[in-house]
């Protein structure tokens, strides 16, 4: 038998979706995990991106397959034209804050992919930017410093030498995946956060009192780099990436209400104002 649980940081969002897949995290497990390690603990706790709660699901959970979601970001299933056998007529709003994420839809979802990851963003579709900004650019403007982009550097150079090329694409680029959501096999979310918390470790344990280091968008930025990485064989995908859909607009005030409007005034659309004209779905 198949398992599989999406982990939600807060108890609200998972009555919202009230699909048997999605759960809030129990607290014991950040509980346990903050005791461990205080120092480390702490500066994950200050992340945007929950990363005190994925690092507990990381230790903690034992499905097969492990999705985490946050701040009413979800990947979407719903109305792509290309799988049939996931795909729906008409979207309802019960399925616009599900995605289509349920147990029964298991086996149909992993016989596309076994793994889910969101697509890359323009970073002016992520964040306000300047004229040029690239992702190191963007970073040293924010914090003040690219002192932990310097480390991270070394760090992979020397650790990950495989995702090296990779990092300085990134860095260099204008893109970026923009949230740490997904929904990966057991065995590729284990070497995922072993090279994310390995590395923001040793950050955390380096950095100088003078500087603030974002560990939101530095985890997004070694997102990026670990799924983009084109030549591990063990990252490669079944099918194409599931992409946060393209209606959702990254943005801080992105909530479920504005995804379950955003949804029924595009299909919409589709069903009667044109609905030869536009493409839906990834």
């Amino acid at each position: 038998m198949v398992t599989a649980c999406i982990y939600l940081p807060f108890e609200k969002e998972a009555s919202i979706i009230k699909r048997d897949l999605f759960n809030s995290i129990p607290q014991e497990w950040v509980k346990s995990e903050a005791g461990h390690n205080e120092g480390f603990f702490h500066h994950l706790k200050t992340s945007r991106g929950f990363l005190d709660q994925l690092y507990a699901v990381w230790k903690h959970n034992q499905c097969d397959y492990v999705g985490f979601s946050y701040n009413d970001v979800f990947l979407s299933l719903a109305g792509r034209e290309y799988d049939k056998d996931i795909a729906k007529a008409g979207i309802t709003q019960s399925d616009s804050r599900s995605f289509k994420w349920r147990e029964n839809d298991l086996l149909s979802v992993i016989k596309v992919s076994e793994n889910f990851i969101p697509r890359l963003y323009a970073l002016e579709d992520i964040s306000v930017v300047q004229d040029g900004d690239t992702i190191a650019s963007f970073y040293k403007r924010k914090t003040g410093k690219d002192r932990s982009l310097k480390q991270l550097s070394e760090l992979i150079k020397k650790a990950y030498p495989e995702f090296y090329a990779s990092f300085d694409d990134v860095l260099n680029g204008k893109t970026l995946i923009p949230c740490n959501v997904f929904f990966l096999q057991r065995n590729l979310l284990n070497e995922y956060c072993e090279f994310l918390f390995g590395l923001l470790e040793k950050i955390s344990f380096s950095s100088y009192q003078d500087e603030y280091v974002d560990y939101y968008l530095l985890s997004l930025i070694l997102f990026t780099t670990y799924f983009t990485n084109g030549n591990i064989e063990s990252l490669s995908f079944s099918a194409p990436a599931i992409y946060v859909s393209d209606y959702l607009r990254i943005s801080n005030d992105l909530n479920s209400r504005n995804i379950v409007k955003s949804v029924l005034r595009k299909e919409k659309i589709i069903r009667y104002t044109s609905p030869k004209k536009v493409l839906y779905g990834a």
